[in-house]
Order: C-alpha cells, then sequence, then structure tokens
C-alpha cells in the first residue's frame, strides 16, 4: 500500500477518535427516544385509521371461512379467535384514538434528516 494512503487512513482514524471523544451519549439517547415516539405514534395513528377505515378487517374476523390454505390451516381459523382479536382490535383503536388527541412528539420541531424506524430481522 502506498505511503499516502496509509497517512490518509491513519489521518482517518485520528479525526474519527477526536469525533468519537465528543460524543453525548444522553443526547444520543434523547434523539433516539423522540424518533422512537414520533414514529410510534404516527404509525399508532395510521393503523388505526387503516382498520377502522377498511372494513374488509372485521369483514375477515367476522367470516365463516375456515381459513385453510394450500392444506395450512391458520391458527386463526378459530371462530372464538377471530372474536377475541376483533374485540381487541376495537380497543386497541378506542385506546389510539384517545391517544391522538394527545399527540406528544408528532409535532415537535422536525428532526433532519427525516429519521426511518424500521422493523429488521436479527441478522
Amino acid at each position: 500500500m502506498p505511503v499516502s494512503t496509509i497517512e490518509n487512513v491513519v489521518e482517518k482514524g485520528e479525526r474519527a477518535g477526536d469525533l468519537l471523544g465528543r460524543f453525548e451519549f444522553n443526547k444520543h439517547q434523547w434523539v433516539r427516544f423522540r424518533v422512537l415516539m414520533q414514529k410510534m405514534e404516527q404509525s399508532l395513528s395510521k393503523m388505526n385509521t387503516t382498520t377502522r377505515g377498511n372494513a374488509i378487517y372485521s369483514d375477515l374476523l367476522e367470516s365463516e371461512s375456515d381459513f385453510n390454505f394450500d392444506g395450512y390451516s391458520y391458527r386463526y381459523a378459530d371462530a372464538d379467535w377471530r372474536k377475541n382479536a376483533a374485540e381487541r382490535l376495537k380497543k386497541i383503536g378506542a385506546a389510539i384514538h384517545e391517544w391522538n388527541d394527545l399527540m406528544m412528539f408528532d409535532g415537535d420541531p422536525p428532526l433532519v434528516p427525516e429519521p426511518v424506524l424500521r422493523v429488521t430481522p436479527e441478522l
């Protein structure tokens, strides 16, 4: 490796070390908390709007179908399970609807850049 390349790598490492020394963990945790809460409020509100305003979910849960697809019977084929799921959706929806009136984090000044919160599989 050329000497100039090695010197560039060393310089970058020194700059990174300087930045790491100024890292404020409490600030980092606070920003992550705000991102999580803001995205959770937005997602719950969107989920509530979708499930309440879309009859296919309630129709699906009230269906008499056996939910047996390609020989695989889903555990929620049972009518009691679907009834319980429908009741839970209503309770969750009521809680989210109440929460929407108290959106605390969605009104915060936007974080720049706009954060993305995603669910990913464990690697």
